[in-house]
């Protein structure tokens, strides 16, 4: 399950970066944005829920670079109560000084539809996972 995670996660970046990656145009300007996952530190929120009812969890996560922004989610679903999500994040490779770690912060939106326990995994490695466990009733 992780291997496809790794693989699925490869994938989007690999997608995003053949549409972003860094090439000369006309007027030589270059176009050097890169979309990255980066690594989760912590997950926040409710654990107990409502079906159909949106959860916001908070989700904090480490960047290593100031010229860059919050892109969006990569999820996979492991099973249906257990997915896998991969925070992204945009950095501008040409006009950027990398600077020391820095913890950001995103809300990620839950909602389920049936009752059950849910294992919400988010990657801070290609192998190790910050879990959030929510039961909806």
């Amino acid at each position: 399950m992780k291997t496809r995670l790794i693989k699925n996660v490869l994938g989007i970046l690999f997608v995003l970066g053949t549409f972003t990656s860094c090439s000369l145009s006309d007027d030589s300007q270059q176009n050097c944005t890169e979309v990255l996952s980066v690594s989760t530190t912590s997950v926040s929120g409710a654990t107990v829920g409502q079906v159909n009812e949106e959860i916001t969890l908070t989700v904090s996560y480490r960047v290593a670079e100031t010229c860059g922004e919050f892109y969006g989610f990569s999820k996979q679903d492991v099973s249906e109560t257990e997915k896998n999500i991969a925070v992204l994040f945009t950095y501008d490779l040409c006009n950027c000084n990398q600077t020391e770690n820095t913890i950001v912060t995103a809300p990620y939106k839950f909602k389920a539809t049936q009752a059950g326990t849910y294992k919400l995994k988010f990657a801070k490695t290609d192998e190790v996972f910050v879990t959030h466990t929510i039961v909806v009733e």
